[in-house]
């Protein structure tokens, strides 16, 4: 009992200092850092006065953390005083090195040069910061499609880490044209980007054989390039580019049609950096080592670190940090012999990733990340999924003698597809309604579609990973199993009403709509205990 009340001390703490400082990044946004901290001083001075039941350091501490959040969001959209956008009317040309792994979309190569110096009317002069890099060369389009890194130029590859020479007009990314549209100025300056380039001619850019960046980055890259590769020699077309974007967390690499039958199922996410990458790869992996008699405690720490590998090989996206940083703390805890809590590793990660970057929480997959996850853990419990199996004969039955085996298996392939119904549906209740404000559409075949889906992405998502020593019995496997993925998601898509379109809701509503979601699942806590029976 103490031990539970410990553990529920520690959960509310971790979530009053992730929303303590969440609500001072979200501050921050519309007013002055001052008024932050007025606001900090003031609300720990009111509620010391007001609550008297709750000691005055940890008011004071929240207070702190809530200014904490304001001043780093301060520092992070700040551009620092020998930023290059201070430069722009006088700058001919910069040097530096590409920061990021250039990526194709359409007819365009985009990448972010991390600059070192400029060039202007009395020479080079030191400057820092973030070029975004638009790239509109005659390069081959196809090979960046095909193998989703680096840019031809001149005969050479431009890769992460690599130094160079832009000779290219800068210019500051403009404000929407909507008041209330996305606002790409904003997007960057979030990122710490203050300046735009584009490049029309390969002559602009002049490749000059070193080396920058981080060496562990560049291998991860390099290897990432060739898988990509393997995938694409290995299977065919449109599925080589459904099982790398699987694995790769994009969906940057999908014929249009493929990715309008995903978006009008609601299954997208699939495709996207999230948690269900991270538990494919702890599902796929742990039975691995185990079989090749790695013990438990150090095959934690081999898990932690494939998660970081496959981060870094995917990129830094908010809901994968999400779910490698929760994923890698329950294992550390099970490495230190303690028992992880879902709801703790939930802040905290909320909190790290913030912390980190804190521009993050108005990224679209962090807000979508954050509110799934809250779904599965709150609202699945309290659906009952126990209970709801075990009325439907599900869990719980008696198999008859010599049936044993096959009876057990039947029952927990039932369960597992019962328990990801429910956690579809948590997932739904929970994130509908921002989905509908950003891209204005509503899945009504999302529950089947997904369950559909899910069951075969391990089995793509191992076929891709294997796609370096696959055998042609693999390749057929592999192809067989993604081909029939698609054939449902495009059955679904094609129905006549397996999407609505609907405008933005206004956020009063969304406000409204979570606040009764709140007064429901209060009511059904009362009603339904943790495990699914009533009280």
């Amino acid at each position: 009992m103490r031990a539970k009340s410990a553990g529920c001390l520690t959960r509310s703490i971790a979530a009053l200092l992730a929303l303590a400082f969440a609500a001072g990044i979200l501050l921050r946004l519309y007013v002055p850092l001052w008024v932050c901290a007025a606001v900090a001083v003031l609300g720990a001075l009111v509620c010391t006065r007001v609550i008297q039941d709750k000691p005055r350091s940890t008011l004071g501490i929240l207070a702190a953390v809530f200014f904490l959040g304001s001043w780093r969001y301060d520092v992070a959209v700040r551009a620092p005083t020998s930023d290059i956008s201070r430069l722009i009317s006088f700058v001919s040309a910069v040097q530096g090195a590409v920061a990021s792994d250039p990526q194709t979309t359409g007819a365009h190569t985009s990448f972010v040069l991390l600059v070192e110096r400029a060039k202007t009317f009395t020479g080079w002069v030191h400057a820092t910061g973030r070029v975004m890099v638009n790239l509109y060369a005659d390069c081959d389009s196809a090979y960046m499609r095909h193998f989703a890194v680096g840019a031809k130029l001149a005969g050479t590859t431009l890769e992460y880490g690599d130094k160079i020479i832009m000779r290219a007009r800068l210019y500051a990314p403009s404000p929407p044209t909507n008041p209330f549209g996305f606002s790409w100025k904003n997007y960057l300056s979030r990122k710490g980007i203050y300046t735009c380039a584009s490049i029309s001619h390969r002559e602009q850019i002049q490749n000059l054989r070193e080396q920058g960046g981080n060496a562990l980055v560049r291998l991860v890259l390099r290897g990432r390039r060739a898988l990509v590769d393997a995938i694409h020699r290995v299977y065919p077309s449109p599925e080589n580019s459904v099982i790398a974007g699987m694995i790769l967390g994009t969906y940057a690499y999908l014929p249009t049609d493929v990715l309008r039958d995903f978006c009008r199922t609601g299954t997208l996410h699939l495709l996207a950096a999230s948690g269900y990458n991270c538990w494919i790869l702890v599902f796929l992996l742990n039975p691995l080592l185990r079989w090749i008699k790695i013990l438990p405690k150090w095959r934690w720490v081999a898990i932690i670190a494939a998660l970081i590998f496959y981060v870094l090989a995917v990129g830094g996206k908010p809901s994968l940090v999400r779910a490698a940083v929760m994923a890698s703390l329950g294992l550390l805890a099970r490495f230190l012999k303690r028992a992880p809590d879902a709801k703790n590793l939930f802040f905290v990660a909320a909190t790290v990733i913030l912390a980190i970057e804190p521009s993050d929480l108005f990224d679209i997959g962090f807000q979508l990340s954050f509110l799934a996850v809250w779904g599965i853990i709150n609202i699945s419990p309290m659906l009952g999924a126990v209970k709801m199996l075990r009325s439907a004969g599900i869990v719980g039955l008696n198999a008859p003698r010599g049936r044993k085996s096959t009876s057990l298996l039947v029952r927990k392939i039932l369960a597992g597809l019962g328990a990801t119904a429910i956690a579809t549906v948590s997932v739904m209740l929970v994130t509908a309604p921002v989905i509908a404000y950003y891209f204005n559409y509503v899945s009504l075949v999302a529950l089947p579609a997904n369950l559909a889906v899910e069951l075969t992405v391990p089995l793509v998502f191992g076929a891709g990973l294997l796609s370096p020593v696959a055998t042609e019995v693999l390749s057929y496997a592999g192809t067989a199993v993604t081909r029939i993925m698609l054939q449902v998601v495009s059955y679904l898509a094609d129905l006549r009403f397996s999407a609505l379109s609907v405008p933005s809701p206004p956020v009063l509503a969304i406000g409204g709509y979570y606040l009764l979601l709140y007064s429901v699942l209060c009511w059904l806590k009362l009603k339904v205990g943790r495990d699914g029976t009533n009280k």
